[in-house]
């Protein structure tokens, strides 16, 4: 007798967990640091973040499954935004004793695009690396919906809001001891 195997595959355009990942974590300790935030012509690329404990739920949830789910997924938070208002609402979420306004370095996306193509042959992996980087704030990253959410009866956690009280935390903890 032959097994039939229908593997359910989870796509995760964007996974942060506010103190680890390499995307929303990095905005917050950068823009908190510098206190600006260098952006690639307008930043109009779409994200729609998700935080690590809503994947869990789903993971948790699938395994618990008397009926299997099968198929190919997109699993993306409730929050669809560009990236210039990600980078905002990050920046926002910085306690107010602490807040300082966030200066937002334009660079025009021709001239990434130029830098991209003329550095590649002589340029530190770094900086492609930046550049790229750069570039891909105006890219999407926001996929057709095929939610696994409805599938399994989760809702996504609103961005930012399990975030919240790990920044006061961190904040306020850094502050008293100084560092």
């Amino acid at each position: 007798a032959y097994s039939t195997f229908h593997p359910t595959v989870l796509r995760l355009p964007l996974l942060w967990d506010g103190k680890h990942d390499k995307n929303i974590a990095f905005i917050r300790r950068f823009s908190f640091k510098y206190r600006f935030f260098p952006i690639c012509g307008k930043a109009r690329g779409l994200r729609a973040p998700l935080h690590v404990s809503d994947l869990a739920k789903v993971i948790f949830n699938l395994l618990g499954c008397s009926d299997p789910v099968p198929g190919f997924y997109n699993l993306m938070g409730l929050q669809k935004l560009s990236y210039l208002e990600m980078v905002k609402l990050i920046h926002s979420f910085i306690p107010t004793k602490n807040f300082q306004p966030l200066f937002l370095f334009v660079i025009p996306s021709f001239l990434v695009q130029i830098l991209i193509t003329t550095s590649k042959s002589f340029a530190p992996q770094k900086i492609l690396y930046f550049l790229s980087a750069l570039k891909r704030q105006e890219s999407d990253l926001v996929f057709p919906e095929n939610n696994i959410f409805d599938a399994i009866d989760i809702k996504p956690s609103k961005l930012l809001l399990p975030f919240v009280d790990m920044l006061e935390i961190e904040y306020s903890k850094n502050y008293m001891t100084g560092g």
